[in-house]
């Protein structure tokens, strides 16, 4: 069920609307722990605020999106009284609800994803903001596998390498949201062919002159066992660190 939000504060942001809609719906009100339809957990719900041409947060208006039985207690506690109002830095907010139909999409994830609060997901959101402003340049890409050498400890064999200095770019991104390292790296024609697993797209990041294909690495976070870096003979990062991922399985003499 959607609702039309209207009356928003023009210095509220999403954040604000969450929590205040969070107070209601999560509240002794309209919330029962023990009735079964809420499946022992707090019910979810979407709140999405309409963009203004101003350049303001929004326009003051937006969209609640919650499961139909939520929206029915929600319109009847908000009809009932007049004393029932949902509060946005002082002001009340005006919910219409309304015979548009929330897509099927949209209604799995009310009906079975774990409700995450406005604080947390504000603070998720700041991690991906930031984990998106950082996009270092590689000097290498390299594949291949550790081994145990005897007497010696764990060595790196290099079975593919591919340099990214002189003549083509690459670059190494955190897609947190997803919970992927990204690397994006240039191909020259003359390795169109690698035999590697990868995602390839039709753009290209270096030099068109000698670059024909771009592709994009994507390692999952639950694939890495290991993360290392190298240091300098001081034992410091160097200016060109280099950073190994261990991923899936291992392989020991």
């Amino acid at each position: 069920m959607e609702f039309d939000i209207k009356a928003i504060d023009f210095d509220a942001d999403v954040y604000d609307v969450r929590k205040a809609l969070e107070l209601v719906l999560h509240g002794p009100d309209l919330y029962d722990p023990n009735d079964p339809r809420n499946k022992g957990r707090k019910p979810n719900f979407e709140v999405v605020l309409d963009e203004s041409p101003a350049g303001r947060i929004h326009n003051g208006t937006g969209i609640l999106r919650v499961t139909k039985f939520v929206g029915n207690n929600l319109r009847r506690w908000v009809k009932n009284l007049k004393e029932n109002k949902i509060l946005v830095k002082g002001r009340a907010l005006r919910l219409f609800p309304t015979s548009r139909q929330v897509s099927r999409l949209v209604k799995q994830q009310l009906e079975k994803a774990l409700y995450v609060g406005p604080e947390k997901e504000k603070d998720r959101k700041k991690i991906e903001s930031q984990a998106g402003q950082v996009r270092p340049r590689i000097a290498k890409v390299q594949f291949g596998v550790w081994y145990r050498r005897p007497n010696h400890g764990r060595a790196f064999s290099i079975e593919h390498e591919h340099d990214f200095v002189c003549q083509s770019e690459a670059y190494i991104s955190v897609v947190y949201e997803h919970k992927l390292i990204c690397i994006e790296v240039g191909i020259t024609q003359s390795l169109a062919e690698p035999q590697l697993y990868l995602t390839l797209y039709s753009t290209q990041i270096g030099q068109r002159e000698t670059e024909e294909y771009k592709y994009t690495i994507l390692v999952k976070f639950s694939t890495i066992r290991k993360l290392g870096t190298g240091n300098d003979d001081f034992g410091q990062p160097g200016k060109r660190s280099c950073y190994r991922f261990t991923i899936s399985e291992t392989f020991d003499d």
